[in-house]
């Protein structure tokens, strides 16, 4: 990976973080309870739909952390590198996912279930 190429998903890292930091702020405010639902059938769907924006929210949330890690692996040198198996992350796979902190492979091995994420926390930490 050449510098410029680091220069560029330093960029979009940097410019997708602020989005999420924004969505997340904007969407937050959907959790506040409001006293104005006396209704049974009221409250349940009001908390039917802070409980969709939490799960919303956890996953941008956990975007927002595999963004703010490949930032600092950019300043450490270690950008694009599999968290696992440390080999390359393709570069089309960095272009189509700046945050991603695993190749391919481990990435399906995670979502099969076959590794941990144990094993990543303990490497990125």
């Amino acid at each position: 990976m050449t510098t410029a190429d680091t220069k560029t998903f330093e960029a979009a890292l940097k410019a997708k973080r602020q989005e999420l930091i924004r969505t997340i702020r904007g969407r937050a405010a959907e959790l506040t309870l409001h006293s104005g639902e006396t209704e049974l059938i009221d409250h349940i769907q009001g908390m039917a739909g802070r409980d969709e924006t939490a799960i919303i929210l956890n996953r941008f949330s956990s975007t927002l952390e595999d963004v703010e890690r490949s930032l600092r692996a950019i300043s450490k040198g270690t950008y694009g590198v599999c968290a696992m198996c440390e080999e390359p992350i393709a570069i089309r796979r960095l272009q189509t996912i700046p945050w991603a902190v695993c190749c391919i492979r481990c990435q399906e091995e995670l979502e099969a279930g076959q590794n941990t994420m144990d094993v990543y926390l303990r490497k990125v930490a």
